[in-house]
């Protein structure tokens, strides 16, 4: 009798913990199964672990699919989000570099995700997070100074545009900063 893998394990470190993600695997010998990374990952290098929750001897081939990293963007470097309430982390979550406890160091995030948040602030475009779909930070906690984010690039470049998406919902607190 067949026996095909059910999941398989991929590890990857994200901000504070290591992560252990389990993916579901395919079931069906005779089909493709397909899963998306939503977030993404990026990479230099992936090592997949076969899991099973039953020991035995597995088999795996996975394909990997993905795009070349071509924005000129190396990281950039801001100050985390803030809390708002006990319900709500404006937190950049899927920021892959390093976190001193002040700032983001040396990785890149939702910022550089090609992902807009949604027009309702506590709501967020992962489905399995909460306000995970902005970054935000409370004008009260920075001693009145402003927040500096800087973008570190591969080489220099000449800008034609710069986008930035702010929430605007004043009825609810949350306004564009000036």
């Amino acid at each position: 009798m067949d026996r095909v893998l059910p999941q398989h394990f991929i590890y990857h470190q994200r901000l504070d913990p290591i992560k252990n993600d389990v993916i579901q695997g395919n079931a069906n010998t005779y089909l493709e199964a397909k899963r998306t990374l939503d977030p993404p990952v990026w990479a230099s290098r992936v090592r997949f672990l076969p899991y099973s929750y039953h020991r035995r001897t597995v088999c795996m081939r996975v394909e990997i699919y993905g795009c070349y990293w071509n924005d000129g963007i190396v990281s950039y470097t801001m100050p985390q989000g803030d809390k708002r309430g006990s319900g709500w982390e404006f937190f950049d979550a899927t920021y892959d570099g390093f976190w001193d406890g002040e700032l983001l160091r040396r990785g890149l995030g939702q910022l550089t995700d090609g992902k807009i948040g949604p027009e309702n602030f506590k709501m967020g475009y992962y489905d399995y997070e909460r306000g995970q779909g902005w970054v935000g930070w409370r004008n009260d906690t920075r001693g009145g100074q402003p927040i500096e984010i800087k973008f570190e690039f591969d080489r220099i470049r000449e800008f034609t545009a710069v986008h930035i998406y702010c929430n605007n919902q004043f009825t609810r607190d949350v306004q564009v900063s000036k």
